[in-house]
């Protein structure tokens, strides 16, 4: 019963496997690069790089901006 059993899950597995096997790769792996997929990934990532390089520069503006404010107002305390 167990080998029925085993069999009958490899069978099953195989099937998948076959099925599903023209979802395994992108069109870059077939040779398409001026598919519109891949055009799509790529602004992606730009776009991702831009926002993150976007929030480390605004977080370090914020930063030089409160060090000169508070660099003013040491000085006028002073005075």
């Amino acid at each position: 019963m167990n080998l029925r059993k085993t069999a009958l899950r490899a069978l099953a597995l195989a099937a998948m496997l076959a099925v599903a096997a023209p979802s395994f790769g992108c069109p870059v792996c077939f040779g398409e690069s001026d598919a519109p997929i891949v055009k799509g990934a790529e602004m992606s990532i730009l776009f991702m790089m831009g926002v993150t390089y976007t929030l480390i520069g605004s977080g370090v503006a914020t930063f030089l901006v409160l060090r000169r404010r508070r660099r003013l107002a040491i000085e006028t305390k002073e005075l």
